[in-house]
């Protein structure tokens, strides 16, 4: 079982995927905000799915507290990195305190 006391840190060093983003270094610890800010098609969407081990055609290293991303289970990178894709809309009326449940069902939590 996993400490969630214990701060994390996420890593990408001279990640990039071909054509659309590079980062040569990107250090992120538990608690920290951090803002993407750019112009439509710069690379923000693109930058998170890298992050969160979504792009499998991503090239150079993505590590969470030290190890390889996409050496853990997707389980296990849950419980450290979330993804909500845009939407132009849901198909349906969704609280947010729904969306926010839906993402903390990893934990078996209840509201």
């Amino acid at each position: 079982m996993t400490n969630r006391t214990r701060p994390h840190t996420l890593v990408a060093e001279n990640a990039r995927l071909k054509g659309r983003i590079e980062v040569p270094s990107l250090e992120i610890r538990s608690g920290e905000c951090v803002v993407l800010c750019g112009p439509n098609g710069s690379g923000k969407s693109s930058l998170l799915r890298l992050l969160a081990g979504l792009e499998p055609r991503a090239e150079g290293n993505v590590l969470l507290d030290g190890a390889h991303l996409l050496s853990r289970n997707r389980r296990e990178i849950a419980s450290f990195v979330a993804w909500l894709p845009q939407r132009p809309y849901l198909g349906e009326i969704v609280s947010c305190e729904a969306i926010v449940a839906a993402a903390r069902f990893r934990f078996m939590e209840s509201p």
